[in-house]
């Protein structure tokens, strides 16, 4: 694996601080690299939503029986 994209979970719909998330998740993967210098994983990317996300699994329900 050369790659990695990891959701910053608790920063939609639980409100939880994007900066305080983003910097945990940053010094983690710091951390990470300088404990395996031999890893094949070159590219980590995170994923952070601006704004609350809708439910899936409510969207498809709503559809299915409109």
């Amino acid at each position: 694996m050369t790659s990695i994209a990891i959701p910053a979970l608790g920063t939609g719909n639980l409100g939880a601080p994007r900066e305080i998330v983003s910097a945990i998740m940053y010094a983690e993967a710091e951390e990470f690299s300088k404990a395996n210098p031999t890893t094949t994983l070159k590219d980590i990317r995170f994923v952070v939503f601006d704004k609350p996300t809708i439910d899936v699994s409510l969207y498809f329900l709503l559809k299915k029986y409109k």
